[in-house]
């Protein structure tokens, strides 16, 4: 039964990273009356300190996560069977309520190709250049701040805890790096990000505690009285009306079916999943998916067609001396003390995540290509994996191919709402330069270290894997059977409500204006437009991207 009907000018389906930016800037304007909906609660105090980022707290709690597994792979997750762990937040804040923290907003030349892709010059790095810095406050490590390419004065603070601390793991590894070859640059810094190099980490830490979207836009302005926030609102269904125009969404909250109607626009920003899902649900996207299924079809789009992720595999080094510094090993009284009442210390720190390396590939190098690989280099706790020693100290260079060529698959098992009845198939090597890029990753970052004579003398020593030690090492294929049984998810799901020029063109799903084609009143505005998945973790450019659907939809005449 229906509980009750309330109008708002626009319902926002979804409070992760992009949900809370743009709900900020809707609201700004206190006659636009804006609802939020949102499935989780607030976010759980226990994610906002940083030291517990990479603890087991996300898989053992499905109110902070949605926890699932992809179809089962051919060439990666062996490990785990072939089906890799899939985590998306869930509460306000979304996935910045559960990530690594890390500030990363890609090349310049991605944003080139997405304007190419729409032929709209909105997307062009010259132009998004503005809203990351809009959103940003930074004091992170490149010090004195270059104007041209950072904002000051924004809602969402970005520091570098090194800074603050320091890391003894982060010089071995910059030394390392320039032993390599690698030149330190601001990977930030749209001239510098262009060809690579190694780059210190700027997080999204503030005063000792994670601060994501929540914390950084919705948090300060939740009692503006135009916002309203529903929590613990699961939305299953966007309403249409004959001439294809969005009306509002139905949700369930505490077991009752309720409605909302948008008098202007419908949002979505519930992810890259979340939105898919629930233009699915509401009969938007493949007519043969979710007909086979029971749903009936009422616009036939590529909904979940292009679904995109970077696919990651980590080399595991031990050292024979006591270097790092393990939350679970090495956290004392006095840490305890300075975290509580001073907001810092070890505890406030991201201490597991050192530093980063952006290469190119061979298949970059000769095309003058953007950086296609991630060496994101950091601590590894002895007790992370069955195998490794807790009275051993361990690091990992964890590869990413971040220019991934591989195209996978998302879509709906059951017309029921099912987090199991989701497939969820990444794909991952299905293009095979995939693999040979991820390979050239491994054989670059073991020559790093083991040629380190830092690392040396420190005694490092590679961790191989038992399912490949009766292949020749160091050959292709070592590296394609280590792949196949090391390599999983880095979890920055893209691309399944692409945007493009029009709706045949690049399987889009949204225009530039990210207005969904072929229905009125429908935008999506989150990591799912993306046509081509940056070169980097996705977070600083989903917010980029809410800074622009809110603007957009700010300035739509058909709003005013």
């Amino acid at each position: 039964m229906y509980f009750c009907k309330n109008h708002f000018f626009q319902s926002l389906v979804g409070g992760g990273t992009a949900g809370c930016v743009v709900a900020n800037r809707l609201s700004e304007n206190p006659k636009n009356k804006v609802l939020l909906l949102e499935r989780g609660g607030d976010p759980n105090p226990l994610t906002l300190i940083p030291a517990l980022t990479s603890s087991n707290l996300v898989a053992e709690s499905k109110t902070i996560a949605y926890v699932g597994q992809t179809s089962t792979q051919s060439k990666a997750c062996l490990n785990q069977g072939g089906n890799c762990s899939v985590f998306a937040g869930r509460g306000l804040g979304g996935s910045t309520n559960i990530n690594g923290m890390v500030y990363i907003r890609g090349s310049p030349q991605i944003f080139d190709l997405w304007s190419e892709i729409t032929k709209d010059d909105i997307w062009a790095y010259k132009n998004v250049l503005k809203y990351f810095k809009k959103s940003e406050d930074y004091d992170g490590y490149y010090q004195p701040i270059d104007t041209n390419y950072h904002g000051t004065g924004g809602e969402w603070y970005i520091g570098n805890t090194e800074r603050q601390e320091g890391n003894p793991a982060t010089q071995y590894f910059f030394n390392a790096a320039e032993n390599s070859g690698f030149s330190l640059i601001d990977i930030n810094n749209g001239a510098e990000a262009r060809t690579g190099g190694y780059s210190h980490m700027d997080f999204y830490i503030k005063s000792g505690q994670r601060f994501g979207t929540y914390s950084a836009f919705l948090e300060p302005v939740i009692n503006r009285t135009n916002l309203n926030v529903y929590r613990y609102s699961r939305v299953f269904e966007i309403t249409l009306n004959k001439a294809k125009r969005a009306t509002g969404v139905l949700y369930i909250q505490n077991g009752v079916v309720k409605e909302v109607v948008a008098r202007k626009e419908v949002i979505l920003s519930a992810g890259a999943l979340g939105s898919a899902e629930l233009l699915m649900r509401s009969g938007i996207g493949p007519s043969e998916v979710l007909e086979s299924i029971g749903i009936p079809a009422r616009i036939n789009l590529p909904v979940g067609k292009t679904l995109i992720d970077q696919p990651s595999a980590g080399l595991v080094f031990s050292i024979n001396k006591t270097l790092f510094y393990y939350p679970q090993r090495d956290t004392t009284l006095t840490d305890i003390y300075d975290y509580v009442n001073n907001g810092s210390g070890n505890i406030g720190n991201e201490f597991s995540s050192a530093g980063y390396i952006f290469a190119q590939s061979s298949f970059a190098r000769n095309t003058d290509g953007f950086p296609d690989l991630e060496l994101f280099y950091s601590t590894l706790f002895g007790t992370s994996l069955p195998s490794l020693s807790p009275d051993v100290d361990y690091f990992s260079c964890n590869v990413g191919v971040v220019g991934v060529k591989s195209i996978g698959e998302f879509r709906l098992l059951t017309r029921y709402m099912d987090d199991k009845g989701l497939f969820i198939n990444p794909n991952y090597f299905g293009n095979p330069e995939d693999l040979q890029a991820m390979i050239e990753g491994l054989t670059t970052s073991l020559d790093l270290f083991l040629n380190s004579p830092e690392f040396q003398a420190l005694g490092i020593k590679f961790q191989t894997v038992a399912a490949c030690d009766g292949i020749e090492f160091n050959t292709t294929d070592y590296w394609t059977c280590y792949i196949k049984e090391q390599s999983g998810p880095s979890l920055h799901y893209t691309g399944t409500s692409r945007m493009g020029f029009d709706d045949k063109n690049f399987s889009a799903v949204v225009n530039s204006k990210l207005k969904v084609f072929d229905i009125g009143g429908l935008r999506v505005v989150d990591a799912s437009i993306m046509p081509i998945s940056p070169n980097a973790h996705t977070s600083a450019a989903t917010v980029m991207i809410a800074e622009v659907g809110a603007e957009l939809i700010l300035n739509d005449p058909a709003n005013n």
